[in-house]
This record gives structure tokens, C-alpha cells and sequence, in this order.
């Protein structure tokens, strides 16, 4: 039982939130430091990981809000909180001609990006990829690519403020590629105020996405 109490007008209790790693790497930190911030007496439980992994450990109710990139299928609210291009990007200059050509630096995702990344691969070269090299993850590629050990497609999310040459997979036809980031959360929850708080939070922290 969610034990939540009032003790001179503040509100107590502790949200447990799950989140993608990304997302928890790149923004998480500075969201969770705002609202604690203006809500000191609420604690913090939380769980990163892949995205499908946070995903189930909401439908098993082990967690009050998920933080999910990718467009999942859940039985549960959600809300969209934000919506980011993919880039290809290299420590050198480079054309849409050069990339089958370059060496490529892959790293483990989620299924719904890899398939977009290959939907998007098939649909503009008609060799298959070949990865030069494999990592476990996005943050570790990017390392990887800033000493020039070759390109990658990499989300808005991952790059900021990288001096690195993009191009956007956008830019190679009608079709559109995008990440989004996704609230997910249990409608009951709603009904524990410090919760509510923190949903209410997010969705003003991505006021132009939130609805």
C-alpha cells in the first residue's frame, strides 16, 4: 500500500520511476534535480534500463511511471514528451554518396530503432550494413566516432553540443525518421498526489510535445 501523508502542507511519499537508459544519461539528472528541488520531501525510486525491460516492469505495476523511447504498446496512459530527428554523423566531412563507403560503428538498441535504422538503410543503399566495429551502447559509439574510428546513426539526444559533421536521415526523402520519448503511466496512479506531482512535472518540462 502507497503510503502518502501531509505534514505541515507538504506532501510525502515516494514515486518509483523507470526510464531508458538514454534518456536517463542525457536528461534525466537534470529533471529529477528541478524536482527535487521544488519538492524536497518526496522520494525518488528509480530504474533505468532498456526500454523494453521498463516497459514490463510497469504492466507488472513495479514502477508508478515509465519513461520509454519508442512507440511501445501498453495498456496505459501515455503522453508524448519528445520528438527527435537521427542524424548520421562523422569527426570528418562527408556526403550521402560517402556513407556506404565509410566504416560503420553500430551499438545493442531497442528493436524499434534498429528497424527503423535498417528500414531507412534498405530504402536509400542497396548493399547491406556492415559494421566495422559494435558497441553496447549509444554513448560508448559516439565515443567511438569522435576519434574518427568511423560514422554511426546517432539520436539529436546523444550529440548535443558534439563538434561532429550530421546529416539527418531526414534529408534522404519522404520518408520521415523520428524518436520519440514517451510518458507512460497507469491511469490509478493518478489518484496519489505525489505521483500526480511529478506526471503534472514532466509534461511542463515538455510543454511544446506534452499535451
Amino acid at each position: 500500500m502507497e503510503k502518502l501523508a501531509k505534514v505541515s502542507g507538504e506532501i510525502r511519499g515516494t514515486i518509483k520511476i523507470g526510464a531508458s537508459g538514454l534518456f536517463s544519461l542525457y536528461k534525466l539528472p537534470k529533471i529529477l534535480n528541478a524536482f527535487n528541488n521544488k519538492y524536497p520531501t518526496i522520494d525518488i525510486q528509480l530504474k533505468t534500463g532498456w526500454s523494453r525491460d521498463i516497459k514490463e516492469a510497469l504492466t507488472q505495476e513495479e514502477i508508478h511511471v515509465a519513461i520509454i523511447r519508442g512507440n511501445y504498446l501498453i495498456n496505459s496512459e501515455k503522453c508524448l514528451l519528445d520528438k527527435e530527428e537521427l542524424y548520421v554523423v562523422s569527426k570528418t566531412p562527408f556526403t550521402k554518396a560517402d556513407i556506404p563507403t565509410l566504416q560503420w560503428i553500430t551499438y545493442e538498441t531497442d528493436l524499434s530503432l534498429s528497424q527503423m535504422i535498417d528500414k531507412w538503410w534498405r530504402t536509400n543503399f542497396d548493399q547491406p550494413i556492415k559494421p566495422s566495429i559494435e558497441t553496447d551502447q549509444a554513448a560508448t559509439c559516439k565515443e567511438m566516432v569522435k576519434f574518427g574510428m568511423g560514422i554511426a546513426v546517432l539520436p539529436a539526444t546523444s550529440i548535443e553540443g558534439e563538434d561532429l559533421y550530421k546529416i539527418s536521415l531526414n534529408a534522404f526523402g519522404d520518408e520521415n525518421y523520428f524518436r520519440e520519448t514517451i510518458l507512460y503511466y497507469n491511469k490509478y496512479v493518478q489518484d496519489l498526489r505525489h505521483v500526480n506531482l511529478f506526471i503534472n512535472f514532466i509534461k511542463d518540462w515538455y510543454p511544446t510535445k506534452a499535451d
